[in-house]
């Protein structure tokens, strides 16, 4: 059995996996091998920014978007089981009326202008509506303000890096470009109609086979690279201890932690 054989993808990745030829791309493939990386050392390679922060905190506030729009006179409740079928595990943001809703909170007005119904986005939604037997998915963008706390982080950013500028903290120029700061993060006076769109992606149980061929196909390739990893580790055991055999030499590595 090969060490790989039962490995499962989040919903999350699912785009990192899918190709629209139905085969493994380099791009599919440098994605598993930070997955092998990270699995052979136990460390998972994360994402990190200031957008991820923001979707973070302000994911409770998504979720009462909804409630005030696509739900409105309904109560949407953060969803917080994580499901696994054994090929794919995720965790929705809400599940309401036989429907999953992915909620993604814009970083500024210019991110949210832009957002679209992305492959890695649709994929994600296809892998939640596998998970929960959705008839519906719904991926629901958002503008909501930067959560006070990284709003004043920004401020001191500002003044830190712009030290040449200004004198102090009550310098009435810092503080001016801190009010432009917060306006430029600050989004409760828009409209509610000008601050979300919203996505529906089609549910075809022909998707959830090729995310099964797909984890299948990625599991051969993951297997392959650990026999290509042990390859390399008794080939340098050999040229390390070239007088004992691999077998011996971890015989005596576990005496020596025994004793």
């Amino acid at each position: 059995m090969g060490k790989f054989d039962d490995w499962e993808c989040r919903c999350s990745a699912l785009g990192n996996i899918m190709s629209k030829s139905g085969k493994l791309t380099d791009a599919n493939k440098t994605f598993l091998l930070d997955v092998f990386i990270g699995t052979i050392y136990g460390v998972r390679k994360e994402a990190y920014g200031k957008a991820l922060e923001k979707g973070k905190y302000c994911e409770e506030d998504g979720i009462s978007m909804i409630g005030a729009t696509l739900l409105r006179g309904q109560l949407p409740i953060k969803n917080k089981e994580r499901k696994h079928n054994g090929f794919i595990h995720g965790e929705c943001d809400v599940f309401k009326n036989g429907t999953v809703y992915d909620v993604k909170n814009a970083f500024t007005l210019f991110s949210f202008g832009k957002a679209s119904l992305t492959w890695e986005y649709e994929w994600q939604l296809v892998g939640y509506s596998w998970l929960w037997g959705a008839e519906k998915a719904v991926l629901y963008y958002c503008l909501n303000d930067m959560p006070e706390h990284m709003l004043e982080e920004e401020k001191r950013m500002l003044f830190y890096k712009n030290k040449w500028k200004y004198l102090t903290f009550e310098s009435q120029n810092y503080i001016d470009d801190c009010e432009e700061l917060e306006s430029a993060h600050k989004y409760s006076h828009i409209p509610l109609e000008e601050r979300f769109k919203y996505w529906e992606v089609s549910i075809n149980k022909d998707r959830f086979a090729q995310i099964e061929e797909t984890v299948k196909n990625c599991r051969v390739y993951l297997n392959q690279l650990y026999e290509e990893y042990e390859a390399m580790i008794n080939k340098n055991k050999a040229l390390i201890f070239p007088s004992i055999t691999t077998a011996q030499h971890d015989k005596e590595v576990n005496a020596t932690i025994i004793q």
